[in-house]
């Protein structure tokens, strides 16, 4: 929450140091966090206020210069004034209506509406608030400022406005700041907590008692040998491992890890596009890899269009910047140089009949397919 707080981006699962404990995350994430409630709250407090003094400048940007008084409508013995806005249309038919007894004095337009300052005195108020709820008049009520006008508010508020956008601006890089200094501490916090999580809902699937903890799994006979040093490390060698050859009763169990070079291995993605094959079964993929590139050298037989997908695979290849992208180049590569390799067995370049005449045997559609 913090992070996100601060905008700083997720952290990748990486090691983290071993000697971390809960009790050193929650002290660490404590000062971080008493060092940037003060931020927060200062920040949140400016943009409220900016706010504020938005709304008030355009409250009162449509009366400026009229140099309105701010102690409140009801504190004039013989004059009464509002402000506000009526229909544009309605405008005429209001100034005949009051007459003689109120003043009009029309401002600036908003949309279809027209900004308006009436005065009356005191005893035409009655009929000047009838004539101005029959055309429809809305009212905008101008904050109470003893002994300032709408002009000496106007130009209060633009400075302060101006002081405020930049505390709030010295402020935001206080907190980009804190933020980068954040960045590395609660990455490496984020992934101890990730590691933690896993290990709980690992130990809750083990048998365990107060003083041991009973784990069963699966794990490819080479690396037994790494596992057992690895244990060793972490519980300062008191452990026990016990490791069998799988019965064929469990075959079905036996989870399948496919291991192949850096050729071989984007046609695990075809591989187990169809299904893993069981323990005991044949490991199919050298053998799709060969029959994929030969069907679809066959099937997409054009030298031209084959040296444009194998360019398309080279450099995803070498310019890919994700394994799957590395991989899914391998199979542009090699779909590409079989399709080459029939292009000119079919004498097809870019399907120009001239070529055909040069080909190695012919085109398959040609004569009897069978």
């Amino acid at each position: 929450e913090l992070r996100q707080v601060l905008g700083i981006s997720p952290s990748s699962k990486e090691s983290i140091p071993a000697e971390m404990t809960s009790a050193q995350a929650q002290q660490s994430l404590g000062s971080m966090e008493q060092r940037t409630e003060d931020l927060l709250g200062r920040r949140q407090r400016l943009t409220e206020r900016r706010k504020e003094l938005t709304s008030l400048r355009e409250k009162t940007a449509a009366y400026r210069g009229l140099e309105i008084p701010l102690n409140g409508t009801d504190q004039y013995s013989f004059l009464h004034f509002v402000t506000g806005s009526v229909p544009a249309q309605n405008l005429k038919d209001l100034a005949k209506t009051v007459g003689d007894t109120a003043a009009l004095l029309p401002l600036a337009h908003r949309k279809e509406q027209q900004s308006l300052f009436a005065v009356t005195t005191s005893r035409g108020r009655p009929l000047l608030e009838r004539a101005l709820q029959q055309a429809g008049f809305q009212e905008d009520t101008l904050p109470v400022v003893e002994g300032a006008t709408v002009d000496s508010l106007s130009v209060d508020l633009e400075k302060e406005q101006d002081l405020t956008a930049k505390e709030l601006e010295h402020v935001n890089e206080e907190i980009r700041a804190t933020a980068a200094d954040f960045t590395r501490p609660l990455a490496t916090i984020e992934r101890f907590a990730y590691r933690e999580c896993r290990l709980l809902e690992a130990s809750r699937k083990f048998l365990r008692t107060e003083a041991t903890v009973l784990i069963e799994g699966w794990v490819p006979a080479n690396d037994t040998g790494t596992l057992e040093k690895r244990l060793g490390e972490i519980t300062e060698n008191r452990y026990v491992l016990e490791a069998t050859t799988p019965d064929p009763s469990t075959d079905e169990h036996i989870p399948v890890l496919l291991r192949h070079s850096r050729l071989l291995r984007p046609f695990e993605m075809l591989v187990s596009s169809y299904g893993l094959p069981s323990y005991r079964e044949l490991e199919p993929t050298l053998f799709v890899a060969l029959s994929y590139v030969v069907m679809f050298g066959m099937m997409f037989g054009d030298a031209g269009h084959g040296m444009i997908l194998a360019m398309c695979g080279l450099i995803a290849l070498l310019a890919g910047k994700s394994r799957k992208t590395r991989d899914f180049g391998v199979l542009l590569l090699f779909g590409g140089l079989g399709s080459v390799v029939f292009g000119v067995i079919y004498g097809s370049f870019f399907g120009i009949e001239e070529f055909k005449k040069y080909a190695l045997w012919h085109d398959p559609l040609e004569g009897d397919p069978i």
